[in-house]
């Protein structure tokens, strides 16, 4: 093992973090997006990610919020180097297509960008939204006084997650990094609460009074604030939301059934480059059902997916949840889908859930809902 693991592992354990598989960093990640990228280590993983959660030094309710560290490692040309990034979630996600950047974080001068109407903010952070005029009611004076501090820093804002770059390297001191940690948990906590005192707009009321006429129908709960719907169908942790990354608004699917397949399954969309894919090697296993097999890739342990994929319901409950996705992953935790628009329709949401009903069926799974919940 290498002296670097071995250093993530005691700034670890000096953190409260766990550590994790690494996924892969995108700046246009949402937090959730970060966390299903990523799993817990078994031992000591060569290039971890951490998890946890970070106390809020103000709160007097010993209030805590999601965090995730990382180093993501870059090249170009021929010149290799470290970031790392301490990450805050947002425990209100603002849906604004959001992305405010320094301008350290940002380098192209040339794009077009908009400002708030502070000099001080206007110069030091690039702002870009979905709706400009909404995005601007986050940036009231008390949080411009927390965000001034920053200008020198490499930061970015999303609508789920507060991104502190270190760009100097791998930073292995634990001190620092807990003061990186403070510093992105109060920001992040400060977004959540001025999102709740924005009042929504009559769209977003009507959207969400549409979400929770659908959640009550199923048995759900929906968290406004969250603009996301949880709860179990047939005995699947299931989660509807709608996630917020730079420009973007979505809704995501994600499923999780009561224990693991075991059989190593990996399913996603077909791709253009599958010939090429194939003739270096990638498995694809041939189910036998010719739209299916040409709308998936499908790996794993063979007899074993051959099993689970056997029922025609569950392919065809698969196949339709494909439809209109810009994102769709199966393994052997569940299943996720993500698509380009926001569920405006109670009849989009009451199909999603019923081609849950349709993968649960089609699985023959037995035993209670996952405990941890569906939404990572």
């Amino acid at each position: 093992m290498s002296n670097a693991t071995h250093d993530w592992g005691s700034i670890a354990r000096a953190l409260g973090l766990t550590l994790q598989t690494s996924g892969s960093y995108s700046e246009s990640f949402s937090f959730p997006g970060l966390k299903r990228a990523m799993a817990r280590a078994d031992g000591d993983p060569s290039n971890p990610w951490m998890f946890g959660s970070w106390p809020v030094s103000a709160a007097p309710d010993a209030k805590r919020v999601e965090v995730i560290v990382l180093v993501d490692v870059r090249t170009h040309l021929d010149w290799m180097y470290a970031e790392t990034h301490t990450i805050a979630r947002i425990g209100a996600p603002l849906l604004y297509g959001l992305r405010a950047q320094t301008t350290r974080w940002f380098q192209g001068a040339f794009t077009p960008q908009w400002g708030i109407g502070h000099p001080g903010i206007d110069q030091a952070f690039r702002v870009d939204a979905l709706d400009g005029s909404r995005a601007r009611q986050l940036f009231d004076p008390a949080m411009i006084d927390r965000l001034l501090p920053f200008a020198d820093a490499t930061l970015q804002i999303t609508d789920s997650a507060v991104d502190l770059r270190c760009d100097e390297g791998v930073e292995r001191d634990a001190a620092s990094l807990a003061r990186r940690l403070d510093r992105v948990v109060s920001l992040a906590e400060a977004l959540a609460a001025r999102r709740r005192e924005i009042l929504a707009s009559d769209e977003e009321r009507a959207t969400l009074d549409t979400w929770g006429e659908a959640a009550a129908a199923a048995g759900l709960s929906l968290d406004r604030a969250g603009a996301r719907i949880e709860g179990t169908v047939d005995g699947l942790a299931v989660t509807l939301a709608v996630e917020g990354t730079p420009g973007k608004l979505r809704t995501v699917l994600h499923v999780r059934l009561p224990h693991p397949l075991g059989v190593g399954l990996r399913m996603f969309e077909q791709a253009g480059v599958t010939f090429f894919a194939e003739l270096f090697g990638r498995q694809d296993i041939i189910i036998g059902d010719p739209a299916f097999d040409s709308a998936f890739v499908i790996q794993g342990n063979e007899p074993g997916v051959r099993a689970v994929l056997a029922n025609p319901l569950l392919r065809r409950a698969l196949h339709q949840l494909l439809v209109g996705s810009d994102g769709f992953e199966v393994d052997d935790r569940g299943v996720f889908v993500r698509w380009p628009y926001v569920f405006h329709k109670r009849e989009a949401l009451e199909s999603a859930i019923a081609h849950v009903r349709m993968v649960r069926e089609g699985l023959g799974l037995a035993g209670p809902a996952a405990r941890d919940g569906a939404y990572r």
